[in-house]
């Protein structure tokens, strides 16, 4: 039997109504594996093929008895996402008569006391409303999950590696514990790395065996690429004229990589555009916008007629799998953060004609390079691996009092053995279990009565507006507000002040009042402005790009291959080198510099171990140039590295340095919200083991080492 004729008539009826030619490769495996096996799935395909049915149908089709609660959950990390396919679902069980839910903090109040009242159906959750829920109303949570069959996971590479995918992983753990029997489990992904399989399998906590289906099959790539150096302003005027060039032809969506520069982008396209009487749309969609922009946005994206042309310049806010309708192209201003990024960013384009189109356009030699060797890498089928955060404690701390809340207090001995009894917390040892509840109850997070622990006075600064709910680190932040309609939000800068004018949703406005009582910012139209400072822009670089970096500058073949501006541009940063054909050593600003090619972590590793063998130094990084430079020191940048290379470096050689000198850590870890739950001596072993890569910084430190060496002995 055909995994076709395995769904239940309505379901046929459904994908007939649709007009499907057929089912695809991940929906008929996916459908045939549940039917005919108890596992869990992970389904890995590209974006646009059709994984949200590939989860759902086959889930649906499983589930006999709907009249008896609610029966699938899914969780996503996003509202907009949980919008999107609330139609798409909702359409879909409108043919079984199966209610859907949507449940955040956006959502109809009245939709979620219907569901409390009689639970039904289909239930679609943030990872923070669930947390809420639990927390704070977990008799609902018995009440509404003891039924429950199936849990979706959407996005689930985003979760498997982040703070913010240790605690799902925690709370699935705690929502099994009000169902009468294990859910099965579906993740679904557009970029999972082959290496880590056993990881993603063991992410789900039912003692099912999961099985990973993989569709690998990929768009044809049309790729140009450009380089226009910036020479005087912000941005490269040439570069924006190649843009708008492309927007006259092309709906596209835009990618810098701050909302700074998708501000400036949007300002400037909309002026080139109304210089030249052109009707294009252009819009700025990030973050700090305010939801009904971001929503009308995405809506006209959507419904565009025919021959109607529109740009968005974005942040990774479009990454996601939004369903914004089909765009031609994808430009990358400047290189993406990392492979993965740039594989999602390419999903959103060539749903209709299977070729993904990709203008890379690149304004400093660095960039260019970095942006080359990123496409170069994903052209090879590779992706960054996950970085999984080894012993969080953070997530450990904050799970104890989100434990003391739910059960409205537990005992102590409870808490300390959750390493045995939780399968989440079994790496943690009993006495650092102690060493946390004890500095708990020191601060006022718990309080102990006699062998029993509730929750202390101070949990209310942790749960002000929701924040308690959620792993990610919020700012201070004002709402931009013009004639009573909201723009956005800003961090609060010192840039915010009267009579400043600033660029947000790709218009210019100058701020005529700060209302700091309420935290709003009142805006009127300017005809000149910048754009403003955003906290948390940016990302970690990828060492699997920057390895490629040096491959690509070692390649002859390749430099002469590239059009003359660009290889101009890469023999800038050849030209730099102290010694041919190393691309380490180099002269910067008349000053000698060491760039690392490494990824992120194993730079800020670098930088702490020259630290420590020169104290007295100060170490320079800039990390998107991977460039490391000494100031008031008597030694040089090599004579460190060669010292470092010397030595035998241990953990506790990091720890003792870095109990010494605690700003170092503290500045790394102030964007791990919970991290202040901890003991010091914690705080620092979470930043050694999962900010840090002391092998991997020492082996690259030597193979630095040795290529100086042996260039020096040529010389010589």
């Amino acid at each position: 039997m055909t995994s076709y004729h395995l769904l239940r008539r309505e379901i046929r009826e459904y994908i007939y109504d649709q007009g499907w030619p057929s089912l695809s490769k991940t929906q008929e495996a996916a459908i045939s594996q549940v039917a005919n096996s108890n596992h869990n799935l992970i389904l890995s395909a590209p974006t646009a093929s059709g994984k949200t049915e590939a989860a759902f149908l086959p889930a649906i089709n499983a589930v006999n008895d709907w009249e008896s609660g609610l029966k699938i959950i899914y969780i996503s990390p996003l509202i907009a996402l949980i919008n999107d396919q609330f139609k798409r679902i909702t359409e879909l069980c409108h043919y079984l008569k199966i209610p859907v839910t949507a449940w955040h903090s956006e959502a109809s109040a009245a939709k979620k006391k219907q569901l409390l009242a009689h639970p039904a159906g289909i239930l679609l959750i943030t990872p923070e409303s669930l947390e809420a829920m639990l927390t704070l109303q977990p008799q609902e949570a018995q009440f509404l999950f003891k039924g429950v069959e199936w849990v979706l996971i959407d996005e689930i590479h985003g979760f498997i590696a982040s703070n913010r995918g240790l605690h799902l992983e925690s709370m699935l753990e705690r929502m099994q514990h009000y169902m009468i029997d294990q859910p099965r489990y579906i993740g679904m992904s557009a970029t999972l790395p082959r290496e880590d399989s056993a990881l993603i399998k063991n992410y789900f906590k039912n003692d099912v065996e999961t099985v990973i289906i993989q569709d690998k099959t990929r768009n044809e790539l049309q790729l140009s690429t450009d380089y226009y150096p910036i020479i005087s302003s912000k941005y490269s005027e040439l570069a924006l004229e190649k843009i708008y060039s492309y927007s006259l032809i092309e709906c596209m969506l835009i990618f810098p990589n701050s909302r700074s520069q998708v501000e400036l982008l949007t300002v400037q396209l909309k002026e080139m555009a109304k210089k030249n009487n052109v009707d294009v749309n252009y819009f700025a969609h990030h973050s700090s916008l305010s939801k009904g922009t971001r929503t009308s946005i995405e809506q006209f994206a959507k419904h565009t007629k025919r021959g109607e042309l529109f740009s968005i310049c974005c942040t990774s806010t479009l990454e996601m799998g939004i369903d914004i309708g089909s765009v031609d192209s994808v430009v990358q201003y400047n290189a993406p953060h990392s492979v993965t990024s740039l594989g999602q960013r390419l999903g959103r384009s060539g749903r209709r004609t299977k070729t993904s189109i990709l203008h890379f356009i690149a304004t400093k030699p660095f960039e260019l390079l970095k942006g080359l060797a990123t496409i170069a890498v994903y052209h090879d089928g590779e992706i960054e691996r996950f970085d999984r955060p080894i012993k969080p404690y953070d997530i450990f701390a904050h799970q104890v009092l989100a434990l003391l809340l739910e059960h409205s207090g537990m005992t102590r001995e409870r808490i300390i053995e959750l390493n045995q009894t939780s399968k989440n917390f079994s790496w943690l040892e009993r006495r650092e279990i102690k060493g946390i509840i004890n500095h708990l109850i020191k601060y006022s997070y718990i309080e102990d009565i006699g062998n029993e622990l509730i929750i202390g006075k101070n949990i209310e600064s942790l749960m002000y507006k929701g924040n308690f709910f959620a792993q990610f680190v919020t700012f201070e932040t004002y709402t931009v507000l013009n004639d009573s309609k909201k723009i956005g939000e800003l961090d609060f800068t010192p840039m915010i002040e009267v009579d400043q004018n600033i660029i947000l949703g790709g218009k210019k406005w100058r701020i005529s009042a700060v209302r700091h009582d309420s935290k709003k910012i009142i805006v009127t139209t300017a005809n000149d402005a910048v754009p403003p400072t955003f906290f948390s822009d940016g990302g970690d670089t990828s060492h699997l790009v920057t390895q490629k970096m040096v491959t690509l500058m070692t390649d002859d073949l390749w430099i002469e291959a590239l059009q003359p501006e660009m290889k101009i541009a890469i023999q800038s940063l050849i030209d730099d080198q102290v010694y041919p054909n190393n691309p380490y050593l180099v002269i910067e600003k008349e000053e000698l510099a060491v760039r690392s090619f490494a990824g992120s972590k194993i730079n800020r590793t670098i930088q702490l171990l020259l630290s420590i063998v020169d104290p007295d130094a100060k170490i320079q990084y800039y990390d998107q140039e991977t460039l490391f430079e000494i100031k008031n020191s008597n030694n040089s940048i090599t004579d460190l590295l060669f010292k470092v290379d010397s030595l035998d470096w241990e953990e506790e050689i990091l720890y003792n340095f870095l109990r010494e000198q605690p700003t170092l850590a503290i500045r790394y870890l102030s964007g791990y919200k919970y991290i202040k739950l901890l003991p010091f001596p914690l705080q620092l072993k979470y930043f050694i083991f999962n900010l840090l890569d002391i092998p991997a910084a020492t082996e690259h430190i030597h193979i630095i080492c040795s290529s100086l060496t042996h260039d020096n002995n040529q010389n010589s």
